[in-house]
């Protein structure tokens, strides 16, 4: 589930969003696990949620549910595991780190939960640790640009055409950066951009 932004600090939701997709995005690379879509997830941002009616509600067994906080240059992520079924807690921690060290606990809470939830191939261990860019500043500009993105007002697009161009003039291998800037493209009605932007994206990933 999205990510509670806990002191509703509209400058740290962009890391909230980014930190869920993130998540999304890594566990559903495992074959041996079904993982409700970014679209159904965020359908429940902003509201109080009860984890046996939103698991009953997206038909699944377990959720996760995590809160961040930003204050004094420090990023703190809390995440829990819970089983749906019985409302228990599976899983949980806190990191307190420094926002450079977002990459690590993304890192880190993917690779927990998928220890948690299932005993995985090598291969697929080996995915979840896999970064797109090594690059700080061009993950954040992607992050502000999938939030701005998923506004889907003609403000919002334009503005993660911003950030996606920042991040690939951060790190010009950044994949990602060119799907985002392919999505912003497409929604834009720019489908020469768009395709290019893809095209790009394939040629590196």
């Amino acid at each position: 589930l999205p990510f509670e932004n806990v002191k509703a600090d509209p400058n740290s939701e962009y890391i909230c969003d980014g930190i869920t997709e993130s998540l999304i995005n890594s566990l559903a690379q495992f074959t041996n696990l079904r993982v409700i879509s970014r679209n159904s997830a965020f359908r429940y941002k902003g509201r109080q949620v009860d984890a046996q009616t939103v698991g009953r509600e997206l038909k699944v067994e377990a959720l996760v549910i995590g809160r961040v906080v930003v204050a004094n240059d420090l990023v703190s992520v809390s995440v829990e595991l819970v089983d749906r079924s019985a409302d228990r807690h599976i899983w949980g921690a806190q990191y307190v780190r420094n926002p450079t060290d977002l990459f690590a606990v993304h890192d880190t809470i993917a690779r927990k939960i998928s220890e948690t939830v299932s005993a995985l191939p090598a291969q697929r261990q080996q995915l979840i640790g896999r970064r797109h860019t090594e690059n700080h500043e061009a993950y954040l500009c992607y992050l502000k640009g999938r939030y701005f993105f998923n506004k889907l007002t003609p403000d919002g697009v334009e503005k993660g055409v911003d950030y996606f161009q920042e991040a690939i003039k951060q790190d010009p291998n950044y994949a990602l950066a060119y799907t985002g800037l392919g999505d912003c493209h497409t929604s834009l009605a720019h489908r020469e951009d768009a395709k290019n932007a893809v095209l790009k994206a394939l040629e590196l990933d």
